[in-house]
């Protein structure tokens, strides 16, 4: 790809971030946050793999890593837009600025380690099996959301 393929990806990149702002604002309302947590955790090795299988095609690869890259930006952003939702409305409120807070440190050391473990990953396997790793770990989501997280639409915050 060159300069202008890439601008476009960045430019389609950042169209989709906003998107995925609208798409969980209404449907987090609407339908509720575990829903959305499903969807956003699977969406998000989907489109991975969308862009990693695109970035290898010799025609059309544009339009595919577009949509892929526009998927897992729609799929991250709201996935951490809805995983500080959950955060506010399960921490009681009396240590709620605590908790927010060392949700953010778990967060940094998370993508701080990551970050290390995707440059060996990288080194050895290349970027596109880093990506396809971490994406896929994403998808221990599915049970975890099952089993410990409560939906909150229409219920009273006191009572979770």
């Amino acid at each position: 790809m060159n300069e202008d393929d890439i601008n476009t990806i960045v430019m389609v990149m950042s169209i989709s971030a906003v998107l995925g702002y609208l798409i969980t604002a209404l449907v987090a309302d609407k339908y509720g946050r575990k829903p959305l947590l499903y969807i956003y955790s699977a969406l998000f090795p989907i489109s991975i793999f969308i862009i990693v299988i695109g970035s290898t095609f010799s025609e059309g690869a544009l339009i595919v890593v577009c949509i892929g890259a526009g998927l897992a930006n729609i799929a991250f952003w709201g996935l951490s837009i809805i995983v500080r939702i959950v955060t506010l409305e399960i921490i009681p409120t009396n240590v709620r600025g605590t908790g927010s807070g060392f949700k953010s440190l778990i967060g940094a050391a998370g993508i701080t380690s990551g970050l290390v473990i995707s440059s060996v990953i990288t080194f050895y396997f290349g970027l596109a099996a880093a990506f396809l790793i971490y994406s896929i770990i994403l998808l221990i989501n599915l049970p975890l959301v099952y089993f410990y997280i409560k939906e909150t639409k229409g219920i009273n915050l006191s009572d979770v």
